[in-house]
């Protein structure tokens, strides 16, 4: 997505996923397990389910930018931010937050970036959340 002038110097955004910190697979189930619980089977049924609503959240999120929607991405953004906080990713969760702050005062300059950069992240943490490495 392109845009005019990113806001790449706001502080409640940075340019590089998880700050240059993304977890490891086994951060990201640890994360996970510390909200919902040590139960791997339950971490093995919702890890596939939020990589598929996470897919189409950001979709609608994409769109509702590309259709200057302040308040669907708002919508969007706060609901990403619940399902990842859900699940501990707190960099992701962060991210849609500041998206969902911008979107609330109606400033949708640069969310494009910011909006590819928490797709990269969310992708991350569905594919370590569904990894075969064994959780730590």
């Amino acid at each position: 997505m392109t845009e005019p002038a990113d806001n790449t110097q706001n502080a409640a955004f940075s340019t590089q996923a998880f700050d240059g910190c993304a977890p490891s697979p086994e951060e990201s189930k640890a994360r996970a397990r510390a909200i919902i619980g040590d139960d791997q089977s339950l971490l093995a049924m919702l890890a596939p389910v939020f990589a598929q609503s996470s897919v189409s959240q950001l979709q609608k999120l994409a769109q509702a930018l590309s259709q200057n929607d302040a308040a669907q991405v708002r919508h969007w953004a706060h609901s990403l931010k619940g399902s990842l906080a859900s699940i501990g990713a707190d960099g992701p969760s962060a991210r849609a937050g500041a998206i969902e702050t911008r979107a609330k005062i109606h400033d949708l300059t640069g969310l494009g970036t910011q909006i590819d950069l928490l797709a990269a992240e969310v992708a991350l943490v569905a594919a370590n959340l569904t990894s075969d490495t064994d959780p730590a």
